[in-house]
């Protein structure tokens, strides 16, 4: 029996994008500029991780 592994929802990448930023942001003292960074970062990651969802669920099965 094969189990899947539990999937990470798209919408986890924004909060950590943050913590990266924040932790950047504190490393160079500009806790703003970080924040800001990190938000950037994490919707675009975000977004990159909702394309590849969308795409594999619109790609018909592989048939072996």
């Amino acid at each position: 029996m094969i189990e899947e592994k539990p999937k990470k929802e798209p919408d986890y990448y924004i909060g950590v994008g943050l913590c990266f930023g924040v932790a950047f942001g504190a490393l160079y003292d500009n806790i703003g500029l970080g924040i800001a960074l990190g938000l950037v970062f994490g919707v675009a990651w975000q977004q990159n991780a909702k394309k590849k969802i969308s795409k594999k669920q619109e790609l018909p099965p592989k048939n072996n």
